[in-house]
Order: structure tokens, then sequence, then C-alpha cells
């Protein structure tokens, strides 16, 4: 019943801490929403300084999860984990709406695909597409779409990209997202390029020029220039490469790499090495870590072209390297086809879900209920029967030790007995002759002394047997061959010195009389009651960690001292046992 007490203040405690903990992450997550559109730097403190959403409610956890996803657009910074956003979505799934669903779907999406999660960003992308879509939200599908077209396009399946891409613009121009129309278009001439369409990938080009030169900035205009500058250096125009590749530069004084060594690699075609050897050194001046693999395959391309053999091997090794380090971490995983699989794995899912759901939460109710019933069962009934075992143990134990009251007390009646008619015989020497009376008294001396004999061995078979039954013999023994390293506290409790003097007083009641005699008490008569357990030195330190063995050993020197044990070869305990 106290454990059951103990469990229950536990539960309120926790419960208790809980509330605070869920208290404390609503009030960071109140203030990081009201921060998020005029101070996203601050919110995102506050939404970092929840460092364990796992222990917040579920919805919570949902809430905490949209605004870090949000603020991840806003500051690129890290989404939340895989796992807390699939708990977000089982919540929202659950409890939230439709638009909540599908935008939680879009960050798990992102998250799985950073976690090289390919099939998984994808399935996720699918159904968030399909829930946006529910809600007329065109914005987030267009987003949606854009992300996936990223999977496709990592993948290598090009004009599956491009489909999503033009899908995704499309879209957009529903929701009245321009810049981010455009955008899908730059992205979509790029994979037409990758397909080798280049016809359609300069109409996507001239497509998402007329959309950014409007509603884009300077760097979506580089972008731009760059991509048709691209376009008419692979179609020969090197003119109108020039051109683009010059306008990109003028939009962008800062990501110019690309197109310096794109304007390089025009020049190193007509062999002018002048204006090579220029755009190579501006490209090295603005370079960064992303660009090194262009930049080197370049400068291996020019150092062929000029016969520099060893300068050739030397950039076409660096250009290796840095291509290795990209493609390790290539996810080979083949996601073609898995928008068909979806879509007719989906009706079946849907029909067979909906029965497993409700056939499965039924079993799991009724299992769960007869599971806990059985533990609960087993536990009471081994609870109880160790009781009775104890109980039982106890019984006997407590009826041996008044048994062997008993038998004292007999032995007491018989030693007197004896002692009276010792007396007699004596007395009867001294006034009569020793005549067949004398006799007969002293064949009843013998037989009385026998008798004493015999209870005498018997009381003491009945103190063996209580000292064997004794669990305390069992555990001291066990405690006394088991080292506890650096310890300095005694592993005998309290009650444990309480029964090892009961069971001692019990079985040898003169240890006690004879070691008061003597004025032995504190820790010789301690070490004095566990030498009855025929522990040595070094056991009997085990039991005292504060004291060495060398302590113990003038401990026990000592006892010999006090108790008058002049016999060398006596053990300590033999002494002990047999004192009368």
């Amino acid at each position: 019943m106290r454990c059951w007490v103990l469990y229950i203040l536990l539960l309120c405690v926790g419960i208790g801490c809980t509330d605070e903990n869920e208290r404390a992450a609503i009030r960071m997550l109140d203030r990081a929403e009201s921060l998020m559109p005029s101070h996203p730097q601050e919110a995102y403190a506050c939404l970092d300084s929840i460092a364990y959403p796992e222990l917040i409610s579920a919805r919570q956890n949902a809430r905490w999860c949209m605004l870090r996803g949000r603020l991840a657009d806003t500051l690129h910074t890290r989404l939340p984990y895989v796992h807390q956003l699939e708990r977000a979505l089982r919540y929202v799934n659950r409890e939230g709406s439709v638009g909540e669903q599908a935008q939680i779907g879009l960050y798990l999406g992102r998250a799985y695909k950073e976690d090289w999660l390919r099939e998984q960003a994808l399935r996720t992308y699918l159904e968030a597409l399909q829930k946006s879509l529910t809600v007329n939200d065109y914005n987030l599908a267009g987003y949606i779409c854009s992300y996936m077209g990223d999977v496709y396009q990592f993948q290598e399946a090009y004009l599956k990209a491009k489909d999503k891409y033009l899908e995704a613009a499309a879209y957009f121009e529903t929701a009245e997202n321009w810049r981010s129309r455009g955008i899908a278009f730059l992205e979509a001439s790029r994979n037409y390029v990758f397909a080798d369409s280049l016809d359609r990938a300069l109409h996507c080009a001239y497509q998402a020029e007329d959309i950014l030169m409007v509603y884009g900035d300077s760097l979506d205009c580089a972008d731009v220039y760059n991509a048709l500058g691209n376009i008419f250096a692979i179609q020969g125009d090197k003119n109108a490469a020039l051109s683009f590749f010059k306008k990109g530069i003028s939009f962008d004084k800062h990501e110019v790499v690309s197109d310096y060594l794109s304007l390089a690699d025009l020049y190193l075609q007509e062999n002018d090495t002048a204006k090579v050897h220029y755009y190579m050194q501006q490209a090295k001046a603005n370079l960064n870590k992303f660009q090194q693999a262009n930049y080197y395959y370049q400068c291996y391309k020019v150092n062929k072209s000029e016969k520099q053999t060893s300068d050739a091997l030397n950039a076409l090794e660096k250009y290796l390297k840095e291509m290795d380090s990209a493609l390790i971490n290539r996810n080979k995983t083949q996601v073609l086809g898995l928008e068909e699989k979806y879509n007719h794995a989906q009706t079946e899912k849907a029909r067979a879900h909906l029965m497993r759901e409700k056939h499965r939460m039924q079993n799991r109710t009724v299992l769960f209920i007869l599971l806990f019933v059985i533990v609960v069962a087993v536990y009471q009934l081994q609870l109880r029967r160790k009781r009775l075992l104890l109980a039982q143990k106890n019984n006997e134990l407590l009826a041996l030790k008044n048994e062997i009251l008993s038998m004292q007390n007999h032995l007491l009646l018989k030693e007197e007995e004896l002692r009276q008619l010792s007396v007699r015989i004596e007395e009867y020497r001294k006034t009569a002759h020793w005549d067949r009376q004398g006799k007969e008294l002293e064949e009843l001396y013998q037989k009385k002394r026998q008798e004493v004999e015999l209870v005498n061995r018997q009381v003491q078979e009945q103190r063996q047997q209580l000292w064997e039954r004794a669990p305390i013999v069992a555990k001291v023994q066990k405690l006394a061959s088991t080292v506890i390293p650096n310890s300095r506290k005694s592993p005998l409790t309290p009650k444990d010195w309480q029964a090892i003097r009961e069971l001692v007083d019990a079985v040898y009641p003169m240890v006690s009389v004879k070691l008061l005699e003597a004025g032995i008490k504190g820790v010789e008569k301690d070490i004095c009651y566990l030498a009855l357990f025929g522990l040595d030195t070094n056991q009997t330190a085990i039991l005292f960690p504060q004291y060495a063995p060398t302590s113990i050993s003038r401990y026990r020197q000592k006892l010999r001292h006090d108790l008058q044990i002049n016999d060398r070869s006596l053990q300590l305990r033999d002494f002990l046992v047999n004192m009368k």
C-alpha cells in the first residue's frame, strides 16, 4: 500500500513538472509568434530556447514545428528534425485543418530530402499536394511542386522535373505569386537544357526574364541572364552568350564565378589567351567553395590547351577530389514511377485502412486491458507468495526458538535434579556406610547425567538447526564475499545487525554474557559476533570497509587477549561456540 501511495505522489509531482514545462513552452511560442513579422531573429531565439520539443504536448510540438518551418523560409535556418515533424503531422492529421496538414507535409518532405530519404520525401509531397489542392491553396501547391521538381532533378529525371516546375508555375499564376512563377520557369528551362531541349529551354528562359525583370530582384535577373548565356553558348551563338553573361555580371557583383568561367570558356574556344586568363583571374578572386569544382575543371581545360601537362593534371586531380566528395552523398534510390505507384496503391490503401483501423483499435483496447489485468494479477500473486513464504519461515524460526527455550528450561530442571542428587550422594557418603542404597543413588546419578547430556545434545542440535535456517546467515556470507570498490559504508543495515544479535543470543546465549563480563563492547563485540559466522579477517573487513584488514586483525588479537585464549591453535569461533 505504501508503494502505491509513493507511486501516486511521484506521478503527481511529474504531472506538476510537466504542466510547468508546458506553460513555459506556450509562453515562448506565443512570444515567438508575435515577434515573427517584425523581429524574426528574436523569434528564432525564443523557439530555440525550447531545447526538447519532444517533451511538450503533441499540440504544442506541432505549433513549434510550424513556426520553425516558417522561420526556415525567412532566415534560411534548419528545419525541425524528421521525428519532430512526423509527430506534428500525426497530430494535425487528427486535430488540425487540411491546410495545416498540407503545410506540415511540405516541411516534412523537405526534412526527408535533407536526410537523403528521397522516396519518403516524394510520398509526403504527394500527400501534401493533394491536401493543398483540397483547400484551394495554390500558392502552397506551387511550392510543393517546386520541391518535387528538386527531387526529380537530383535523381537526373529531368523531364519529370521540368513537368513539376511547369506545374508549379501554373499554380503560382493562379495564386498571383509572380516572382515564384518566374523562378519556376527558370528551373524548368534548366531541366530542358539537361534534357537537350534547347528551344524549349530558351522559351522558358525568356518567360522567366519577362516576369523577373518586373517582379524579381537583381539576383533573380542575374540568374536568368546566366541561364540564357549558357543556352546560347551551347547553341554556338557566342556573341549572344557573351552579351548575356556580361548582363548577369552587371546585375550581381558577388555571385559572378559561373559567369566569369563561362566567359573564359567562350574565349578559350577562340584561342584568346589574354581574355581567358583575365576572366580566370576574376573567377579566382571571387571563388567560393560551391564553385571550386567548376573552377578547377576550367583550369584543367585552359592548361591542357596551353600544353601545360603538369598543371593540367594537378587541376584535374583537384576537380576529381571535389566531385568525389559531392558524388559520395548521392542517393541512388530510384524514385521514377513512384507517383504512379502511389496513385495505384491509394485506392486499396484507403479501403483497407478504414477496416484495419476499426478492428485494430478494438483489439488494442481489449488486449491492453487483458494484459494489464494479467500483469497486476501475476504481480499480486508473486507478492502474496513471497509474503506467505516469509511469514511461514518466520513462524518456523519462532517455533524453533520456543522449542529451544522449552528444552533449555527442561535442561535446567534436569541439571538441578542432578545437582541435588550429587549433594545427597556426598551427604550419604559422610554419614553412612557405602551400602546397597548408596549404589542405587550412584546408578540414579549416572542415569540422570545421561539424561542431561541427551537433552544438552538435543538443545545444541536445535540451536544448530536454527542457525542454518536463519536468512541472515546466508546474507552475511554473501555480503562478506562481495567487494564494493571505494565503499566507506558497511553493507549491513541496522536491521541486519539486529537480526545478527538476536540470532547469536538465541543460539549462543553465553557469548553475550561472557563478553559483558570481559568488558567487550562496540566494534569489538560486533567483530566477535561476526566470528561466529566463520568469517576470516579479510571477509570481516569487507563488512567493515572503514577499517583496514590489519585493523581487523588487531581487534581479533585483542579479543583473544581479553577472553584469555592462550592456545594459539584454538580458533576464536570454536572458543565462542563452546562457551559455558
